[in-house]
């Protein structure tokens, strides 16, 4: 079936705004904005051209943003940025009939597509019709771009531990992009939620669905302010912060069986294997009064059909609100990625791209 092509996409303006890694200088600071790209024209058959409205930003941008130019060492331009919205502005020859000119969408890069210098801090991005999703009906463009890696990342987090009605549930790093979303998430099929947060966003975390919130303080070891305040133990904690602390003290809160998940916890894939590993059978009893009885790691591989379950997530109202920290313009792209630095975001960091 053929589609129409969008004037936007082919008019006169060849060229297009974007921001760009630096070689020289992979952090943050080192990012530059260019507004002479050539602009994606025709798409090919399988294809779509997306005119990006808001790029989310995510720390997994950030570590790759130093590993792109290594991998692609003939790319001139390297565009950072994995998560996207916006509007469909022309469709090739052989693209679903569900896409069409004006669909508003949302979607996540493969991982592939990064590593050759592909990214979403772009005005205009050719992209395969398959990886795309049209947006929830009820959630605008800026929070649909706030999916994408936070929300595909926490339905693995359920897929990996599936919550009943009464289960108890931990969700450290409950105000973090992942952890608004799996509060969400994990509300809804009625667990019992006590999110884990700074004071400061101890009501943003109740709007969202936890029963009850722990305050972690500096002065004070996790483990002990679970203790302190809750007798009964848990079936899960996930973990959405890397932090190894709450891990080699879980055994205090979980129960016997209970289980710890983590997102790829400090160390990288490597060190989640080997946590792994020492759960099983025969190094089980060897740990069973000194850690916890079951870990697993949760290592996001992008897709398309996550992408689509978090849609369809969002649609049943298992996610009602995508909370948005802070929406920075293009030229300011490089304070944005500063804030996710800081590890202090409350829910996503958006760049408008328009």
């Amino acid at each position: 079936m053929n589609h129409p092509t969008a004037d936007i996409a082919c008019g006169a303006k060849a060229t297009m705004k974007a921001c760009v890694i630096s070689r020289q200088d992979t952090s943050p600071d080192g990012l530059a904005v260019v507004t002479d790209l050539d602009k994606p024209t025709e798409p090919a058959p399988s294809n779509v051209i997306v005119q990006i409205a808001y790029a989310s930003l995510n720390p997994a941008d950030i570590n790759l943003m130093k590993l792109i130019p290594s991998l692609t060492p003939f790319r001139p331009h390297h565009i950072p940025g994995m998560d996207f919205s916006g509007h469909v502005v022309a469709v090739g020859s052989r693209v679903p009939a569900h896409l069409t000119v004006g669909s508003e969408v949302c979607g996540t890069l493969s991982i592939s597509q990064i590593i050759q210098g592909v990214g979403t801090l772009v005005e205009f991005l050719e992209l395969p019709a398959e990886i795309i999703a049209l947006k929830p009906k009820d959630l605008p463009l800026d929070r649909s771009a706030g999916l994408g890696l936070a929300a595909q990342t926490a339905l693995l987090l359920l897929k990996t531990r599936p919550l009943q009605a009464g289960d108890r549930v931990i969700i450290q790093g409950a105000s973090g992009g992942v952890g608004t979303i799996l509060v969400q998430m994990a509300s809804a099929s009625g667990a019992h939620v006590v999110g884990i947060c700074s004071e400061a966003n101890t009501q943003l975390v109740m709007s969202l669905g936890a029963k009850e919130v722990i305050n972690h303080k500096d002065s004070a070891p996790l483990v002990d302010l679970i203790c302190a305040e809750h007798s009964e133990s848990f079936d899960v904690i996930f973990n959405c912060v890397g932090d190894s602390d709450l891990y080699t003290h879980s055994h205090k809160v979980l129960k016997t069986d209970g289980i710890y998940v983590d997102i790829c916890g400090p160390g990288g894939p490597v060190v989640s294997y080997f946590r792994t590993l020492l759960t099983q059978w025969p190094f089980r009893s060897l740990w069973r009064s000194q850690t916890v009885m079951q870990y697993k790691a949760v290592n996001l591989i992008p897709s398309s059909r996550l992408m689509r379950e978090v849609v369809e997530q969002a649609d049943k109202g298992q996610i009602r609100e995508v909370v948005i920290d802070s929406v920075f313009p293009i030229d300011q792209v490089s304070e944005a990625f500063q804030k996710v630095s800081s590890k202090r975001a409350r829910g996503k960091v958006l760049v408008k791209m328009q």
